[in-house]
């Protein structure tokens, strides 16, 4: 079993916000992400990512046979 140790200064709960600064990174200057990267953002699995998609909770877009997860909609709806 693995022990998970954090390090670091934690913030107070009034400060922080629903994005983590990990997942600030990862959308940074994008509009779109694909769906097991809005999974990392989101901190869930990446087939709860796609049933999520498929029932409509989170926005998707499609392209083709892509599913791209729209960053500005993903925000939104996370209250950013």
């Amino acid at each position: 079993m693995r022990n998970h140790i954090t390090s670091g200064p934690t913030e107070p709960d009034s400060q922080q916000n629903s994005v983590s600064v990990d997942a600030r990174a990862i959308i940074r200057d994008r509009l779109t992400l694909d769906v097991p990267t809005a999974a990392k953002v989101l901190g869930i699995g990446r087939r709860q990512a796609y049933e999520a998609a498929r029932e409509g909770t989170i926005p998707t877009l499609r392209l083709g046979k892509r599913i791209l997860v729209p960053v500005p909609k993903l925000l939104a709806m996370l209250g950013e």
